[in-house]
């Protein structure tokens, strides 16, 4: 698996919105994009199809779901979103629609939901999780710090460098805020841009740590042509400077 927590991320937030019902898959793994994060059928009509085809071009897709907004401004309850994965899970299975990883988006929420959900999860299945968050909302120091529940039950970091409204973030600042965490290492924070941002990746510096995770949220096909050549030298390695791979 550690091959696999390095890749490319594209995040697909519906099917439909590309031509052949998918990005295009050999352009994702010629530039090191290798994980697409795929929504649930229940969102994505098409998710199962997805996946498969994912799969059988040598990709490794992911889930990616968010507690329900319920009524009264409220949220699904840890415990119901945890089982939902579940299901999710085993209908996929069934269907064929295996899934390498789990991502959980879960912003906005106290520290007690993040501390009841991360383990009631995490021990009910050992496939790779990942806590997909905007790393600016809430309380992410001291003794609320939200990243922590997750770190301590094996999920790796997303920051999300944008906002609702696809406002760029500085992804150094986003990604100093995970990894102040005690616990988090630097190579268990990927980090996901809106797209048109290379060029913010590059200015931040991050690169400079060694190969570094990228995700690209929600591209189309003409902005996954242009931009993802320009991504895949520095997912690789091929243009940093002499460092010391992490491990």
């Amino acid at each position: 698996m550690a091959a696999f927590d390095k890749r490319g991320y594209i995040w697909i937030r519906m099917s439909e919105e590309y031509g052949t019902n998918h990005p295009n898959w050999q352009i994702m793994k010629m530039n090191g994009f290798t994980v697409p994060c795929v929504r649930p059928p229940e969102i994505d009509p098409l998710a199962v199809e997805t996946i498969k085809s994912a799969r059988k071009n040598g990709l490794y897709p992911a889930l990616w779901d968010i507690p329900k907004h319920l009524p009264n401004d409220k949220r699904e309850t840890p415990t119901d979103f945890a089982n939902r994965l579940n299901t999710i899970i085993d209908q996929l299975d069934k269907d064929a629609g295996y899934v390498y990883a789990i991502i959980p988006d879960n912003e906005d929420l106290p520290l007690e939901w993040h501390e009841e959900f991360a383990p009631k999860f995490a021990a009910m299945r050992t496939r790779m999780k990942i806590l997909s968050i905007d790393p600016l909302k809430g309380d992410m120091w001291g003794q609320r710090n939200i990243y922590a529940p997750y770190v301590n039950n094996g999920y790796k970091i997303d920051i999300q460098c944008y906002n609702g409204d696809m406002d760029y973030y500085d992804a150094a600042r986003c990604w100093s805020v995970a990894s102040a965490t005690p616990g988090v290492k630097p190579w268990m924070v990927r980090v996901t841009l809106p797209p048109g941002k290379f060029n913010e990746i590059i200015a931040s510096g991050l690169h400079r740590l060694g190969p570094i995770g990228i995700g690209l949220f929600a591209p189309t096909q003409d902005q996954m042509n242009i931009e993802l050549p320009k991504y895949g030298e520095y997912i690789s390695g091929a243009k940093l400077p002499q460092v010391v791979a992490y491990k």
